[in-house]
């Protein structure tokens, strides 16, 4: 039987787990698949300290019988990818990622209010922090990381192409090398405004505008393009949904389902526009136009299966590995003076989960994940009624990150999602009103 003050313990270092994630990740983006599985385990100790029939609530739905379905397919692609161990290990890690998100969902709603108030605090206090180091590190040229660096010299990144030397000492690192944490920031905004909005008090007031003007400033100041466009899309949704939820969660269930059906005709238009070489249009752009009309035209080769989970990355490895240092320097130079071309080598990924959907997963697989995406989006008209404007919001900053940015089985980025399904959960039990009556 376990004592008070031990349950004192764990709940104050489970707190401090919750306060680590947001601000570890911001910092290291690449440890989410550290801390993913961290707070999940949290999560079930926390709610086994409560007895065994949190577990009673794990039920099906037609949202978790589809996600199943897109992984049992994803598992019958990887047998045909380039490298078939590697994708099933994909295959294995978005399986683990479902039932993660499943458990975790589950063990949350055991949490007594202590707990549950504890751990929203944490995390919103954590993500604060996280905001706060961004915005030190833009203003300053990144002067944490280049001390680390100079401080540490194994810990700098093999690839040094975005940091600058005078000897063995970093005196600039390119603005850009933050995307990642800025995703982070950014998917974790409507968790944290979500935790904190059910606070009382004059400090609630406060803590939102930190929040919501720190990740603003974060956004914009920074490079990563996807997410300001993920900022101001989810601030439209959210503002919709506070008065229109319903229509709101199921318009964006349609535009998931469509912006599947749109991506290879839309990528086709986008090249013969001829927006690869618009003047006005910035690099990363142009070179997106290249790489999409490239992987639809590659899509139509193998349209109904795709050609495996991963195997974007790995015929781009293989080919680069097949070049000569001399063509290395001549790409490196290229990209330099913004050819846009360049784009025409086979990518790491496609830069759009919905194109590298087709392109790997063919259109069986784009078809379950379309579904999949719109049945769990659809879950929202179960929240509590005021939760599911954050919800929408979230999804919406996840879906258009998701539309330009990362490939769609890098590990750290599918925890990040998996993170950002947890903090909702979490967030969901700070609210005592009722979900609308199904109709």
């Amino acid at each position: 039987m376990t004592t008070q003050g031990s349950g004192d313990t764990f709940r104050q270092l489970a707190a401090i787990a919750f306060f680590l994630a947001p601000l570890g990740t911001a910092i290291a983006p690449q440890i989410t698949t550290i801390f993913l599985p961290l707070l999940v385990v949290v999560l079930i100790l926390a709610a086994m300290w409560h007895g065994p029939h949190w577990k009673d609530s794990i039920s099906n739905s037609a949202a978790l019988s589809a996600c199943l379905a897109l992984v049992l397919y994803t598992f019958v692609n990887a047998t045909w990818s380039w490298d078939p161990l590697l994708g099933l290990a994909k295959a294995c890690l978005l399986l683990g990622l479902i039932l993660a998100v499943v458990v975790v969902s589950a063990a949350i709603g055991a949490l007594n209010e202590r707990q549950t108030r504890d751990f929203r605090a944490a995390f919103a206090f954590g993500a604060a922090c996280a905001i706060l180091y961004l915005v030190v590190e833009i203003a300053t040229d990144r002067a944490i990381t280049r001390g680390v660096y100079n401080a540490f010299p194994a810990l700098r990144p093999e690839d040094t192409k975005r940091i600058k030397l005078a000897g063995n000492v970093v005196y600039s690192i390119e603005l850009n090398t933050l995307n990642q944490g800025v995703a982070i920031v950014m998917l974790n905004l409507w968790p944290a405004l979500l935790m904190t909005s059910g606070r009382g008090g004059s400090t609630r007031i406060y803590a939102i505008a930190l929040i919501v003007l720190g990740t603003a400033g974060v956004v914009f100041a920074s490079e990563h393009s996807s997410s300001q466009l993920a900022l101001l899309g989810s601030v439209l949704v959210f503002a919709v949904a506070l008065k229109w939820n319903r229509l709101v969660i199921r318009m964006l269930a349609a535009v998931w389902c469509l912006a599947f059906v749109l991506v290879l005709p839309a990528s086709f238009l986008a090249h013969d526009a001829g927006l690869q070489s618009n003047p006005s249009m910035p690099f990363s752009f142009k070179a997106r136009v290249v790489l999409w009309n490239q992987a639809a035209e590659k899509t139509l080769e193998h349209p109904w299966l795709g050609i495996g989970v991963n195997s974007m990355r790995e015929i781009s490895e293989a080919t680069r590995e097949a070049l000569t240092p001399s063509q290395k320097e001549e790409l490196r130079k290229r990209k330099r003076h913004g050819d846009a071309t360049i784009s025409r080598m086979p990518a790491h990924h496609g830069h759009s989960l919905f194109l590298q959907t087709w392109y790997e997963l063919g259109g069986i697989g784009a078809a379950l994940l379309a579904l999949a995406g719109a049945l769990v989006i659809l879950r929202a008209e179960t929240l509590p009624r005021d939760v599911q404007p954050y919800a929408a919001a979230a999804f919406t900053t996840f879906a258009v990150i998701a539309a330009f940015a990362w490939g769609m089985w890098q590990a750290w980025w599918l925890c990040a999602i998996g993170l950002l399904a947890l903090y909702l959960c979490l967030g969901r039990q700070r609210s005592v009103c009722p979900a609308d009556p199904v109709r």
